[in-house]
């Protein structure tokens, strides 16, 4: 009675992540050859939906999370996590600034060229026309920010347990292994990726989530030059592990496998996905 049911009901995939899953980076790769949109193609049976946003970080991820449950009920949960948090980004803040008194300017400047005295008088007349004639102005600037490990695993491990709640298959996508020309410029980069893996893969393993170990699975050809975005060829391998675990663990949603010519079968010693 529940397979019937779930065939004329189609399950539920849900993509949550950064950047990773859309097609970003210096290749302009298309959205059909994202893993998100090979699963669209080889799995008509299934709506899937994709909630990528760039620099989500686990924080802000969660909060997304918190919101869309309460309109989705996801069978099957993907959750691609960790560049935004591990690598520096720009993020811009909003800071409240003071405005000094008019004559406290004019007395730094009265010896000064008159011209410039005169430009000095349009500039502050036009930040107090901006600032609303208030004591101050607000201001965007840009400041670079990442994501400690222990916070990061903080959110990570809220992310995993609301899912829980929701009785949801769930697969946690790790980080690949960075390119050596980034390496050359971050000695610790590996480490660190290390790190937020080990962080990943534990609390997957604690919590009964499907954990694919990009590290392993992935080569020379799985990231992009810029050594954070996947590849055509990285897309693909991810893709091939999500499929394969939907088709054991949901072959009554899953119609004819692939072709081969299409998308290549996984290597086979290469590590697949972990319950």
């Amino acid at each position: 009675m529940e397979a019937a049911r779930r065939k004329e009901d189609k399950p539920l995939m849900v993509i949550w992540g950064d950047c990773i899953p859309l097609p970003c980076g210096s290749e302009r790769i298309s959205y059909d050859s994202t893993y998100a949109g090979l699963l669209q193609k080889a799995l008509p049976s299934w709506d899937i939906i994709n909630r990528a946003v760039p620099k989500l970080t686990a924080s802000r991820q969660l909060t997304m999370i918190q919101n869309d449950l309460k309109f989705l009920d996801p069978d099957l949960s993907i959750i691609h996590s960790g560049v935004a948090d591990l690598f520096p980004h720009l993020v811009y803040q909003t800071f409240r600034v003071n405005i000094p008194p008019m004559n406290m300017v004019i007395s730094r400047v009265q010896n000064l060229h008159s011209k410039l005295l005169d430009r000095i008088w349009l500039n502050h007349i036009t930040f107090l026309a901006r600032a609303r004639m208030h004591k101050h102005e607000i201001l965007k600037l840009p400041i670079i920010q990442y994501t400690p490990l222990n916070a990061f695993q903080k959110h990570f491990k809220s992310i995993l347990a609301l899912l829980k709640t929701k009785r949801t298959n769930i697969i946690v996508i790790g980080l690949a292994k960075p390119k050596k020309y980034l390496k050359n410029k971050v000695p610790e980069i590996n480490s660190l990726v290390s790190a937020f893996n080990d962080t990943l893969k534990g609390l997957s393993k604690r919590h009964r989530a499907v954990y694919i170990d990009c590290w392993k699975l992935g080569n020379h050809k799985f990231l992009q030059e810029d050594s954070i975005h996947l590849s055509v060829f990285g897309h693909k391998a991810i893709f091939n592990q999500i499929y394969d675990y939907c088709v054991e663990c949901f072959p009554f949603a899953t119609e004819e496998s692939p072709t081969e010519t299409e998308y290549p079968p996984s290597h086979p010693d290469q590590a697949s996905y972990s319950l």
